[in-house]
C-alpha cells in the first residue's frame, strides 16, 4: 500500500495525530506549507517541473492526475519560470481544495475516515487514521533513517520536512530524541531548493505574526 502513496498522501498521513485525530499543530501554515512542498515534489517527479537555482520551469502542463492538472493550471498564464517562493504563495489560497482532494484520496483507499464531532456550540470536522499500522510502518521508517543517518532515495523528501512540518513531536515523542533528531537531520544535509524556500516560508510567516 504505501508504494501506492504519492508524497503529499505520505506526509498527510504522517501529519494526523494517531489517538484522537485531527492534524499536528492544528493543521497550521508548517503543516500547509509542507503539504505545499510535497506537491511541487511530486510534480518535479513526474516530470511537469524542473527546479534550477530557486525557479520552477513547467515542462509539461498535461498530467492524468486531476490534482496535479488543477495546480499547474493555476501557473498557465506566466510565460516566464517562476521562482518558488511565488508557487508556495499561489497555493496557499488553493489548500482548501488541495487538503480536500487528498483526503478524498485517502478515504478511498480506506486509510482515513471523517468524524463529525462538537465542542459546545461548535460542529467540526475531525481527520482520523484508519491504518494505523500503515502510519507506524512510515513512521518507524522515518525514524530508522535519520537514527542510521542514511535515507533510502524515494524517502529522502519526506524525512526533510519532518522538522519545518512540526513532526519531530510526532515521530519523537521523547525531548532527548528530538533533540538528538535535530542534530543528525543537520549532519545528514537533506536540503533541495524546495526545502530551503519551505523553511523561509515558516520563518516568515512566524515573523509576520510575531510582530
Amino acid at each position: 500500500m504505501e508504494n501506492n502513496l504519492s508524497l503529499p498522501e505520505k506526509l498527510f498521513l504522517l501529519c494526523i495525530k494517531p489517538n484522537k485525530g485531527g492534524l499536528v499543530g492544528g493543521g497550521a501554515f508548517p503543516v500547509q506549507y509542507s503539504i505545499i512542498a510535497s506537491i511541487i515534489k511530486e510534480l518535479e517527479l513526474q516530470g511537469n517541473i524542473r527546479i534550477d537555482n530557486n525557479y520552477i520551469e513547467i515542462k509539461s502542463f498535461k498530467n492524468d492526475d486531476p490534482l496535479y492538472e488543477f495546480v499547474l493550471s493555476k501557473f498557465k498564464k506566466f510565460d516566464k519560470p517562476l521562482k518558488i517562493p511565488r508557487w508556495f504563495n499561489r497555493l496557499y489560497y488553493s489548500l482548501k481544495h488541495i487538503k480536500g482532494e487528498l483526503k478524498s484520496r485517502l478515504i478511498d483507499k480506506r486509510l482515513i475516515r471523517i468524524e463529525s464531532r462538537k465542542f459546545l456550540f461548535f460542529k467540526y470536522k475531525n481527520t482520523c487514521l484508519l491504518e494505523k499500522s500503515l502510519v507506524r510502518e512510515m513512521v518507524d521508517k522515518v525514524s530508522n533513517s535519520i537514527y542510521r543517518g542514511k535515507v533510502e532515495n524515494d524517502w529522502k523528501f519526506i524525512v526533510s520536512v519532518v522538522e519545518p512540518a512540526g513532526l519531530l513531536s510526532r515521530i519523537f515523542p521523547e525531548r532527548q530524541s528530538r533533540k538528538n533528531a535535530r542534530r543528525r537531520l543537520k549532519q545528514m544535509k537533506l536540503d533541495c531548493d524546495i526545502t530551503v524556500a519551505l523553511k523561509k516560508a515558516i520563518a516568515g510567516t512566524r515573523a509576520a505574526l510575531a510582530s
